[in-house]
């Protein structure tokens, strides 16, 4: 008899997931997105106006901006070491990595080395 109990248990189970999709579905589909529709209208020219104004304000001031140039003759900033190496140059792959690769176009390293382990 547990078995036929577990067949309706498993049966509700499905309902109940079943009906919650669909409501789930529903609540979706008929959802009223009228709120959203702002974020997709264009801004109209007047408030573009405003925002370029503040941005051409913005840029006189970084315009007018000084740098005290007398940090590169402080001592601290001479002392300072480059630690940086030289980059080596690569080879390039492909011309055209989306063209089918075959064996002419294939890119094989000059350097490669086969590491099986067989």
């Amino acid at each position: 008899m547990e078995k036929g109990s577990s067949n309706t248990k498993n049966l509700v189970i499905a309902g109940v997931i079943l009906a919650v999709l669909i409501f789930a579905g529903y609540y979706y589909t008929t959802r009223d997105r009228s709120s959203n529709v702002d974020l997709l209208v264009n801004i109209p020219v007047e408030g573009n106006r405003v925002i370029d104004g503040d941005l051409l304000s913005t840029l006189g001031q970084l315009k007018r901006l000084r740098l005290d140039e007398t940090i590169f003759s402080n001592q601290t900033f001479i002392s300072l070491t480059d630690h940086s190496r030289p980059l080596s140059p690569q080879t390039s792959g492909r011309t055209n990595p989306f063209a089918p690769i075959d064996a002419s176009s294939a890119f094989l390293p000059s350097n490669s080395t086969s590491t099986s382990t067989r």
